[in-house]
């Protein structure tokens, strides 16, 4: 939010408003929103792929052949993404449920390791259940899953985009009355 004080009050509440249109379109059709983004990420990686192999072709790079190839291969990752955009984001949700598991469990056996309090010890234990429990949730209902995490990225973005504008239109004013004494009033 600091860098939100140095935007002004205009690009601010543009941003927020950019953000919240953002979460409301992500919580009112998650899976179009979700192709979108994955059709985009796949856009990029094959733009970087063109612009990797045509540096590549130009000596750019240190080894041509590897700048050509690298290129190439993030070409075709792209089209893949684009052509299946639910693998990708199945793809993705088992990364964060494999994830979420392996953390969990790592924060459980860490409750039972070191020298911690008992509070500690409990709350590092109950983290790594609700972490272990969250990913085996992910490996069982991915659509439900997938879609839960849509709705909280798109709350988030909400959230995010109103806290944006509140501290951008706020926070100038209250740093002029930090310069000018409590009142915020200017000397004369």
């Amino acid at each position: 939010m600091t860098e939100t004080n140095k935007m002004g009050p205009g690009l601010a509440v543009l941003t927020g408003l950019v953000a919240i249109a953002l979460g409301i379109l992500l919580l009112a059709m998650p899976k179009a929103s979700l192709t979108t983004v994955i059709w985009l990420f796949g856009l990029m990686v094959i733009a970087y792929g063109l612009l990797r192999a045509l540096a590549g072709l130009m000596g750019r790079m240190e080894s041509r052949s590897a700048g050509v190839a690298g290129g190439l291969l993030a070409v075709i990752a792209g089209v893949l993404i684009i052509a299946w955009p639910g693998l990708t984001a199945l793809t993705l949700l088992y990364i964060i449920a494999g994830w979420a598991v392996v953390m969990g469990v790592v924060d459980v056996l860490g409750g039972f390791v070191g020298e911690k309090s008992g509070g500690a010890r409990l709350w590092s234990v109950i983290a790594g259940v609700v972490s272990v429990a969250f990913g085996i949730a992910l490996f069982v209902w991915p659509a439900t899953g997938a879609l839960a995490i849509l709705w909280l990225i798109g709350i988030y973005l909400i959230v995010s985009g109103v806290l944006t504008m509140i501290v951008g239109v706020f926070a100038p004013a209250s740093q002029l009355a930090g310069r000018h004494g409590t009142s915020g009033a200017r000397p004369v």
